[in-house]
């Protein structure tokens, strides 16, 4: 006769193993069922990266994204992603600025930012990438979450991405009619997919009274899903592409294109950029604030070298250091 004890201790076990054979089940239908495959690069030159560009004929389509992907910004403030900085930094921020509740006073400042903030390419070899790509007669073009429209100072923040990356060596080919997506064509019935996106959404949502937008190569999602506005553009393009290549550094990014691109029947190759971990940027709560008072105040950016001269030497005081993962280092 067993205990009561042992009893509790045998249902453990096999509810235990149970749950630990109902993961391993989904996760195999996961990985084999999955349409796409995505691949963790840290640099252009990783030996499958070059592979698949290679192989791409001219119905091929290749996709960037911009921030962190093709450029960052070596000022760490004005590079850093809203979701990465700590709920501390807010509390503090909105303490000592409160009218920065207000978007249409983060726009500007931000824009200010922007504006002033210098921008460099992580890989030289990026820009040299993309021209072969062109002179191979392969599309090329961004898709990026970039806003469109007016953005605090800036009058069109779509026309000053591509003279950025214009200055920095990057054009994109712009064979297509520069259009705004508003509508998104029906597709065959299907079920809502794992990002929560209806596929049969008609009507392109709205931000900031703004629609997604081509211009000159860019397309610019304006913080809408990637996926949803690949498929409009190719509505608008007419096109079917033998394959579709995207690079991004956010996965879920990937993965919204990844979904669109099964549901067209197009295959596609998703690499997920890391090379900007490479970088070492460090986010200092001090410094930001610093940064961001002077450019109210004054409405001129400081660098970070400059600023971190004038601020006392203090302990560490960080939200996010980019260090690269020695187990995918090529």
């Amino acid at each position: 006769m067993r205990t009561r004890k042992e009893m509790q201790w045998l249902l453990w076990k096999y509810i235990a193993r149970y749950c630990l054979l109902a993961g391993g089940l989904v996760a195999y239908i996961a990985f084999f069922t999955c349409p796409y495959h995505m691949e963790q690069i840290y640099s252009y030159r990783d030996p499958r990266c070059l592979e698949a560009l290679q192989a791409l004929d001219q119905q091929s389509l290749v996709l960037f994204d911009i921030d962190d992907t093709l450029v960052y910004a070596p000022d760490v403030l004005a590079n850093v992603r809203k979701a990465d900085l700590d709920w501390r930094f807010f509390v503090r921020l909105f303490w000592r600025f409160p009218h920065l509740y207000k978007r249409s006073a983060r726009e500007e400042v931000a824009s200010r930012m922007l504006l002033q903030a210098p921008r460099a390419l992580i890989e030289k070899e990026a820009a040299e990438l993309i021209n072969s790509l062109k002179n191979r007669h392969i599309p090329v073009l961004s898709l990026t979450n970039l806003p469109t429209g007016a953005l605090g100072t800036i009058p069109c923040a779509e026309e000053w991405c591509y003279e950025l990356l214009k200055s920095l060596g990057i054009t994109f080919s712009s064979t297509r009619a520069d259009t705004r997506f508003t509508t998104v064509r029906d597709h065959p019935r299907a079920p809502i997919n794992e990002t929560g996106l209806d596929l049969n959404i008609r009507n392109m949502p709205r931000y900031r009274d703004n629609y997604p937008r081509l211009y000159k190569g860019l397309i610019c999602t304006n913080q809408t899903h990637k996926g949803l506005v690949l498929s409009a553009f190719l509505d608008h393009a007419q096109s079917a592409p033998s394959l579709i290549v995207f690079f991004d550094d956010t996965a879920s990014a990937l993965q919204e294109v990844g979904e669109i691109c099964a549901h067209r029947g197009i295959p596609c190759k998703l690499f997920l950029y890391r090379g900007a971990e490479y970088l070492g940027q460090t986010f200092c709560q001090t410094r930001a604030l610093n940064q961001l008072s002077r450019l109210i105040r004054t409405g001129v950016w400081v660098g970070d070298a400059e600023t971190d001269a004038t601020l006392p030497q203090e302990g560490p005081d960080t939200a996010r250091t980019h260090t690269p993962d020695p187990v995918f280092c090529p």
